[in-house]
């Protein structure tokens, strides 16, 4: 599994992105925090512009090459949004929603078919239920880490399973060096193991 596509990111959508998300601004204000130096692609139909900048009504519509895109929808949208995904070429996505494997049967079907897309359509998936990564060499983040948790670029990487452990590292990691965070939580495609094993 080639976990570049997740941290070589020059253009993400931000699916679902709307000003009165919190979720969503936090995003925005993390790429702006970290530096990121790609283009932020805006999704949603209910809009033309999004923090000031031009959002498209669906993931078709994206204009150019699109490496990553984050997930910010009702779980009765992911699996479209996926397909979508999918059909662009765009093959790192970070699925932020909740609702899924934890919830109730309806929601572990779905996850179960998330799994079955990934491994059809070649799709890394970050969670579901997760929140997201952060590679500070490359600049780029689906979470909102480093907001809250400035930190320094270095060789060390951590991988977590429990957002509850991300968020311990957000209290005592402040200004710590390192590579990269990656929290999978529920590992529909991306697993703790495999981060570890590249």
């Amino acid at each position: 599994m080639d976990l570049h596509r997740l941290f070589d990111v020059h253009a993400v959508a931000l699916v679902g992105a709307s000003e009165r998300s919190p979720l969503a601004r936090q995003i925005y204000e993390e790429l702006t925090a970290i530096g990121f130096h790609g283009k932020l692609l805006p999704v949603n139909p209910k809009y033309r512009s999004v923090f000031g900048l031009p959002c498209f009504p669906d993931v078709a519509a994206l204009p150019g090459e699109t490496d990553a895109a984050i997930l910010l929808v009702p779980r009765n949208q992911v699996l479209g949004i996926l397909t979508a995904c999918a059909d662009r070429k765009i093959g790192a996505i970070t699925v932020l929603t909740s609702g899924f494997s934890e919830m109730d049967a309806e929601g572990k079907q779905l996850q179960q078919e998330m799994t079955r897309l990934a491994q059809e359509r070649d799709l890394l998936i970050c969670g579901p239920n997760c929140f997201g990564y952060l590679a500070v060499y490359q600049r780029f983040s689906s979470s909102i880490v480093y907001r809250v948790c400035p930190l320094r670029q270095g060789n060390v990487a951590g991988v977590v399973q429990s957002g509850g452990l991300l968020n311990q590292l957000d209290s005592h990691a402040r200004g710590s060096v390192v590579n990269s965070v990656t929290s999978a939580r529920r590992e529909v495609d991306l697993s703790t193991q495999i981060p570890i094993a590249s």
